[in-house]
């Protein structure tokens, strides 16, 4: 149960960093490139190899940090492609 909380309260935190993080981006380099996503997911990458290199933490602090925090930090764009597939796949087809 403790993994679990650890993972919930990382990805609190790592989709509001997500948010902040890609603002920043936008405010500083403009809207005319995805700024935001390609900062979020480079910051990301960097700092969950940072730490598989060079720290191994404990379970829960490594469920918090890699699956939490950097799970929400870089949520994967591919999900939400799925969803919007799939949900556009059930408005267009006719019933059976």
């Amino acid at each position: 149960m403790k993994t679990v909380m650890a993972i919930a309260l990382g990805g609190a935190l790592g989709a509001v960093a997500r948010l902040f993080i890609s603002h920043w981006s936008v405010v500083a380099l403009g809207n005319d490139f995805p700024w935001g996503t390609l900062t979020v997911n480079v910051v990301g990458c960097f700092a969950l190899g940072v730490m598989a290199l060079v720290w191994s933490p404990a379970a829960e602090l490594r469920a918090f940090l890699a699956v939490g925090v950097f799970g929400a930090l870089q949520r994967s764009p591919l999900l939400h492609w799925i969803y919007q597939s799939s949900k556009s796949c059930l408005l267009y087809t006719s019933p059976s």
